[in-house]
């Protein structure tokens, strides 16, 4: 008998199979960094992800975390990364996510170079901690420690287990690769969003790969809090612990000594926690570096100010060479040691607050300032004149048809005739100046630094101007730098791809000549920096960036508010020396001192930006003169560090430098746009730099 051919239903469910079959040799899991009761409820995470692959070709695509759900009425992004498995092998990658982890609309997706699904698995995370202390030393004996008592980790005494203003403590242990037996850190900075002090040996310091070395880096640099325990004191010689520390480094023994009992006020007054006298009976501090001894003290009042150790502070983030080793017998077993952590955890929170970066990225908003600022076009505005003439003539012609038709009939008809014709002529002149119209991009941003220090945060707000659709693929190099589109620019699906050292917006739509904002945020590396050093009680500024600063002002507790007017390159600006700026502007930069964190230790207060008026931007423009449009520059300027539902702090017991340059050190460019506006503002805080 002659066999049948095959139906075409047979062949589709034949395709099927074969395509299950397929899309079953590539499959992919992801785990946090950390465990998954460390992620961050209401920030984005960074997920290790392993796609295995079983098939005799080498696979070449992306891998991406997609939000399936969300708000229709705004834009929703998909994070990808570059990927290559070889045949028969698997990959391991990092890939951040663009909302919590923990949200449920989210699936990790394995795509080839034409796009095609090849695997996907829902990610299925619940639990998370808004604020993490991380054990990455060898075992996490102190985590477990923690994680053993029935009582919270809060950063109050032993006998008061009551939760703090800050929340919650969880303490988690870092993984540690069970075939190297290397430690697992976050190889971004937002792998550390909800981190507020991170526990770790200077041998395991040493040791990290060079990412997730320079994610620590930056992590500290955009207000972390990094607790280090030495085990060797050659450690303390290697370039990394160096770059952390300082050299020159020399040990000193001091000696617990009796003390009058210290009385606190949290949630009513107590007695502050002695330790045990074998805690601290080896306790060896060191000076020298970067090193000052004037944070730990304030943990344990009334004795040498060494005696927990030495801090180097760089901005908000502070680097603690602990004198004792809290995750080893006897210290672990006494309560005072763990608190000691906890507490400059909690300490470490108001530091973490002020950074640039953005809690939530993908959903924060424009700021007003900066919106009217990038949707400004100068002096040009196509059609405007056209329109300007095109009313006064239409105004002329049906004055005329009114004056005519009384006197000789159908003139009111003529008048209409020509009326249209005018009209038609003017948008043919209008459509075609549009057409003419140069596509702009207009650019505002802010960089971070600590003084002494050419790396920092950045935002950076650019609006893409132009005849409208899709704006093809936007790039910035950089690994530490993200671009999110306005959430409130439409609907859709846009990808922030990450390949190699570049980063690219894909899927952007812009309607014609209506500005479409594209907000870059992360870390920068300038070529120089600024350093500002004390002489006494006044305060040197020394420029080593290649380029001008302008409009430049100065805020320190003993000197007040200064400004400037330029400081070129090599420049240096001794600051008693400048005016101050006027009284009603003074509160701008200075405002009265928060006494909200003194119930926890905090000795240096932190002050609100509270504006005087609603347009600070247009008096410091009348304070240095400048033309009109400046105002707007400054508000925009002052509005770009904030984040909506929190006053941005200033910090009052440091100084703090902000100013404008004088031309852009990254311009912004896109294939077939004009550069407008670039305008970048440099905000400086801290002692630090050379002369």
């Amino acid at each position: 008998m002659r066999p049948r051919a095959p139906t075409p239903a047979a062949l589709a469910a034949l395709a099927l199979l074969a395509a299950g079959s397929a899309g079953a040799q590539v499959t992919v899991r992801a785990r946090p960094v950390f465990s998954e009761r460390c992620l961050a409820r209401t920030q984005p995470s960074e997920l290790i992800a392993r796609v295995d692959h079983n098939t005799d070709e080498a696979l070449r695509g992306t891998l991406a975390v997609d939000p399936l759900e969300g708000p229709r009425t705004y834009v929703r992004t998909r994070r990808a990364v570059a990927l290559t498995v070889p045949a028969h092998g698997h990959a391991t990658v990092r890939v951040s996510t663009a909302v919590p982890a923990t949200s449920p609309d989210l699936v990790l997706r394995v795509l080839d170079d034409r796009g095609r699904e090849l695997a996907r698995e829902p990610l299925a995370f619940t639990e998370g901690a808004d604020r993490v202390l991380v054990d990455a030393t060898p075992g996490a004996r102190l985590a477990t420690h923690l994680n053993a008592e029935s009582s919270p980790v809060v950063p109050g005494s032993p006998s008061l287990p009551a939760p703090s203003p800050e929340g919650e403590l969880v303490a988690c242990a870092a993984a540690r690769s069970p075939d190297t037996g290397e430690l697992v850190l976050p190889e971004r900075p937002e792998g550390y969003r909800n981190v507020r002090l991170v526990l770790l040996d200077t041998a395991s310091l040493t040791t990290l790969p060079l990412r997730a070395r320079v994610a620590l880096a930056d992590y500290v640099l955009s207000g972390g809090a990094l607790a280090l325990l030495v085990d060797h004191r050659d450690d303390l010689r290697h370039p990394v612990a160096q770059a952390f520390l300082g050299q020159g480094l020399t040990p000193t023994q001091p000696r617990l000594a009796p003390s009058q009992p210290v009385i606190r006020y949290y949630r009513g007054y107590q007695a502050e926690p002695e330790p045990r006298p074998v805690t601290l009976a080896n306790a060896t501090a060191f000076r020298g570096g970067n090193l000052h001894t004037r944070d730990l003290s304030t943990l344990h009042p009334n004795q040498l100010p060494e005696l927990l150790g030495s801090t180097a502070e760089y901005g908000q983030g502070k680097v603690h060479l602990l004198s004792w080793n809290p995750t080893r017998a006897p210290a672990l077993e006494d309560p005072w040691s763990s608190r000691c952590l906890t507490r400059s955890a909690a300490l470490s929170a108001p530091g973490a607050a002020t950074r640039v970066l953005s809690e939530a990225p993908d959903t924060l908003p424009v700021p007003d300032a900066v919106r009217a600022l990038l949707a400004s076009r100068g002096p040009f505005r196509p059609g405007v004149g056209l329109g300007a003439a095109g009313a006064l003539g239409a105004l002329l012609v049906v004055v005329g048809a009114l004056r005519l038709g009384a006197r000789r009939p159908g003139a009111a008809l003529a008048a209409a005739l020509a009326l249209a014709t005018l009209g038609a002529s003017l948008e043919a002149r209008l459509a075609g100046s549009l057409r003419r119209r140069e596509a702009v991009t207009r650019s505002v941003g802010m960089i971070d630094l600590t003084a002494g220090f050419s790396r920092g945060t950045v935002r950076r707000f650019t609006a893409y101007d132009g005849p409208g659709g899709e704006l093809g693929t936007l790039s910035r190099g950089g690994r530490g730098l993200g671009l999110v589109l306005d959430p409130s620019a439409g609907t859709g699906v846009v990808s922030v791809v990450e390949a190699r050292e570049e980063v690219r917006l894909v899927g952007a739509r812009a309607l014609p000549w209506v500005p479409l904002v594209v907000r870059e945020e992360g870390l920068e590396t300038l070529p120089g920096s600024v350093a500002l050093l004390p002489e006494g009680s006044d305060i040197i500024v020394v420029n080593h960036l290649p380029v001008t600063l302008e409009e430049v002002v100065l805020s320190a507790p003993s000197l007040g508010a200064r400004r400037l007017q330029r400081l070129r390159p090599g420049g240096r600006w001794t600051v008693s020396w400048a005016p101050t700026l006027p009284p009603e502007l003074q509160s701008v930069f200075l405002g009265d001192a928060s006494e909200a964190l003194q119930p926890f230790g905090m000795q240096s207060s932190e002050a609100l930006l509270v504006a005087p008026d609603a347009d600070p931007g247009r008096r410091l423009q009348q304070a240095f003169r400048r033309a009109p449009d400046h105002g707007a520059w400054w508000r925009a300027a002052l509005s770009l560090p904030t984040v909506p539902g929190r006053t941005f702090q200033w910090a009052t017991q440091e100084p703090l430098l902000l100013a404008r340059l004088a031309r852009p050190l990254k311009p912004v460019r896109a294939r077939g746009y004009r550069t407008g506006l670039d305008q970048t503002f440099l905000r400086v805080h801290g002692y630090g730099g050379s002369p």
